[in-house]
C-alpha cells in the first residue's frame, strides 16, 4: 500500500513488516464481516510472516472457535500466550474455550492469568464467575475482587448481578 499510493519503495525488513501489518488487518476486517473461513488463511499467512504475532494466534483462535473448531482454536491460544505472557484478551480466550469444553480447573487457572494482568477484564471475571458456579455451585472470592468491583463498569455490575441470580 505505501508503495502504491505514496510512491515510496521500503527497504525489504520494512517491507515484510508492513506486508504482515496488510495482512493482519485484513484478516481482521474479514473476520469483523463474518467472513471467518477468509479471515484464517490471511491470520495464516500473517502468521508466515510473523510466528510470534499474539494478536494474529489469538484473532485466529477466535475465528475457529466461532466455527466450533475448540481444539484447533485452543491451539492458536496456547501460542498466543506463549508469544505474549501478557496478553490478556488471549488468556481470556483460552479460558473461555477450556470452560466450553468442561476443562474447567484449567479454565480457571486461565482466567485467573486474565484478570492477574488486568484487573478490570469483564470479560473474564463473568467467565471466571460461571466457571466457578459451574464447579461449585458458588462463586469463590478473589483476593482482587472488592477493588475489580470498585473499578467496574456498570455494565459489568449488571452483568455480574445476572449471574447471581438464580
Amino acid at each position: 500500500l505505501l508503495q502504491k499510493f505514496a510512491g515510496v519503495v521500503p527497504e525489504s525488513h520494512v517491507t515484510e513488516d508492513l506486508q504482515a501489518w496488510e495482512l493482519y488487518n485484513k484478516a481482521f476486517s474479514l473476520s469483523s464481516l463474518g467472513h471467518l473461513q477468509e479471515a484464517i488463511v490471511y491470520y495464516e499467512k500473517c502468521l508466515e510472516l510473523e510466528p510470534r504475532n499474539s494478536d494474529a494466534w489469538n484473532n485466529k483462535g477466535v475465528c475457529l472457535r466461532k466455527l466450533g473448531r475448540l481444539p484447533e482454536a485452543l491451539g492458536c491460544y496456547e501460542k498466543a500466550v506463549q508469544s505474549n505472557r501478557h496478553n490478556a484478551s488471549a488468556w481470556t480466550n483460552k479460558g473461555n474455550c477450556l470452560f466450553t469444553l468442561g476443562r474447567f480447573p484449567e479454565a480457571i487457572a486461565s482466567l485467573n492469568k486474565a484478570i492477574d494482568i488486568d484487573s478490570r477484564n469483564e470479560s473474564a471475571w463473568l467467565s471466571f464467575s460461571a466457571c466457578s458456579r459451574s464447579i461449585n455451585g458458588i462463586t469463590p472470592v478473589r483476593p482482587k475482587l472488592r477493588r475489580a468491583l470498585t473499578n467496574a463498569s456498570s455494565s459489568f455490575l449488571s452483568s455480574a448481578e445476572r449471574l447471581r441470580s438464580p
